[in-house]
């Protein structure tokens, strides 16, 4: 939960900074106050059910099942946007979400702790592509590093709430070594900032399937580093996970590629 919250306060002084030197406009009263708010929810429910589930299974783990986003923001996307989805994709995203439903299954069976932490990530993962439809609607509207300082403002408030709830000792929450506070800055500044900024933006313009399927190559990558630096190594279940799922992206981008 720490983590969480100094990443997205961090991360929200920047887009204070970026905002104030863009538009200083920033602080002017704008609409879909109640959307803005549950938006920022979203956002730190996403990141302390995610970074929670590190205690608990891999990184493996962890990442395999963002390869569900594009199921969850192509469908909403096809239900609220409206947005065409071809025979392919749907097939693609069907492959996509057995494997992800089957490393769930399996994992639990074999180490309940490994399969909570998987359940932790694939609930944030879901509660993550629900944040993306709003920063589709609301970021053409208000501006996607505007849309993008609130939310991360509201999550932070949301997250020391959730801190508070949990009875963490505050102690612990604010006293942060140089060590720390290098990686927060990193993680905010990097992964939040830079990260969220482009993906928002790039709502602006491709379809939502498309963005959610272009950002697999984060969990790809994540268990790439994992090997080389942490020398984990993938269970079973998350082997053939990460092969089905991959199958899915494959299938989906040759239908692209067709098209083109």
């Amino acid at each position: 939960m720490k983590i969480a919250f100094y990443r997205t306060l961090i991360a929200s002084s920047v887009y204070l900074l970026v905002n104030i030197i863009k538009d200083k406009k920033i602080f002017t009263k704008v609409n879909h106050n109640s959307e803005i708010i549950f938006s920022g929810f979203l956002l730190a429910l996403h990141f302390a059910l995610w970074i929670s589930a590190f205690e608990h299974t891999t990184v493996a783990g962890v990442v395999i099942p963002l390869l569900i986003q594009p199921i969850i923001i192509g469908l909403f996307s096809w239900l609220f946007f409206k947005e065409s989805i071809s025979k392919k994709s749907f097939i693609s995203l069907a492959v996509i979400s057995f494997g992800i439903l089957l490393m769930n299954l399996w994992d639990f069976r074999i180490t309940s702790s490994i399969g909570f932490g998987d359940l932790l990530s694939t609930v944030g993962t879901i509660v993550l592509c629900f944040y993306f439809l709003f920063a589709k609607k609301l970021g053409k509207k208000i501006g996607t590093l505007r849309f993008n300082f609130y939310t991360y403002s509201i999550a932070s408030m949301f997250l020391l709430a959730f801190s508070l709830i949990k009875k963490l000792p505050i102690k612990v929450m604010m006293i942060l070594s140089l060590k720390e506070l290098f990686f927060y800055i990193l993680l905010a500044v990097i992964c939040s900032f830079l990260g969220y900024t482009f993906i928002n933006l790039s709502f602006k313009h491709l379809k939502a399937i498309s963005v959610s399927v272009g950002l697999l190559g984060e969990p790809l990558l994540g268990m790439l580093w994992a090997g080389i630096f942490l020398g984990e190594k993938l269970t079973v279940p998350q082997f053939f996970g990460l092969v089905i799922t991959t199958t899915g992206i494959l299938i989906y981008f040759k239908s692209k590629s067709k098209i083109m």
